[in-house]
């Protein structure tokens, strides 16, 4: 227990400067800001392990000694709520419990599959920027799915692209052109198997403050990623944020009946409109590549200071 404590706090101060990071960042590529928050969930997930272990130090005969456990720096009373015991007991429920949820959404996510319809030909025919980029990168297909609450990518293995029938009666053409645009973007960025990883994380230390919020903001720099190849390739950025904006009307109150990756999954749809619409010029990608590492090897020394 002693330390999931130390690990609870040098999770935060790395959560915290990888928000200071971000903020700096504010006209980096949301791919980039991205990976940087890929780099924080590793380290807040290294700062678990690390402590554990202390370097072998070589004995006077010259041969090394065995890792010894780091003593932790906070300590907690010796009680029984205290216990390693209870500790593992509070994790394994956690886990179980997510584990299952996940196992459910798979199994789901692969009955809704197998329910989904053809998309009607006549209407994939007027989506012009769909038809240009579909034979491109990671194939994937355009179906119909009463499963989905606007437009979703229904991934593990051969991923499909699922369109709420509703779109097909409120949207145009090139409305339902740039949402189909989006998801693409999903596929070819692999999201739905990095949003297994994600659902991993979550279910082993997703209680933890730090893995919350970076596990938060990577949905959301994932949205704006795909925000940002959408108006790249559709060419008007005030038409995509209006499209996003009525297809959100268009949403009934509730939740998504499964967990995927969609196009209005971001808990943040204000924000992505915002960045859309913003007249801040971005960084070139080498730009903010260099921006990135330079936080990196910055969130490398932190954490090398709070660990030690």
């Amino acid at each position: 227990m002693d330390y999931l404590v130390n690990w609870l706090w040098q999770g935060c101060i790395v959560g915290l400067a990888t928000s200071a990071v971000l903020c700096l960042q504010g006209r980096a590529r949301a791919s980039v800001r991205y990976g940087f928050c890929w780099i924080g969930v590793g380290t807040v997930l290294t700062l678990a392990i690390l402590p554990l272990w202390s370097f072998a130090a070589p004995s006077p005969l010259g041969v090394p000694e065995a890792p010894q456990p780091v003593s932790p720096m906070l300590t907690l009373p010796a009680t029984w709520w205290t216990s390693a015991t209870v500790a593992l007991t509070l994790w394994a429920l956690w886990s179980g419990a997510h584990v299952t949820r996940f196992g459910l959404a798979l199994l789901a996510l692969q009955r809704a599959k197998g329910r989904c319809q053809p998309f009607p030909a006549s209407a994939e025919s007027r989506l012009g920027h769909w038809r240009s980029v579909r034979e491109r990168g990671r194939r994937t297909e355009l179906v119909l799915s009463d499963d989905v609450r606007s437009a979703a990518i229904l991934g593990c293995g051969s991923p499909v692209i699922a369109i709420a029938p509703a779109l097909l009666e409120h949207l145009d053409a090139e409305e339902i052109d740039r949402v189909v645009i989006h998801e693409w973007a999903h596929v070819q960025r692999r999201d739905d198997f990095l949003n297994l990883a994600q659902v991993a994380i979550r279910s082993l230390a997703g209680g933890h403050p730090a893995i919350w919020w970076l596990e938060r903001q990577l949905q959301i720099e994932r949205e704006a990623a795909c925000d940002e190849t959408a108006v790249a390739l559709t060419g008007c950025a005030r038409s995509y944020a209006a499209s996003l904006a009525k297809t959100a009307s268009l949403l009934p109150a509730r939740r998504a009946m499964l967990s995927v990756v969609g196009a209005l999954s971001s808990p943040a749809l204000r924000t992505r409109i915002v960045r859309i619409l913003s007249r801040r010029r971005r960084l070139s990608t080498p730009w903010s590549v260099g921006a990135t590492v330079i936080g990196a090897v910055w969130l490398l020394g932190l954490s090398i200071g709070v660990a030690g």
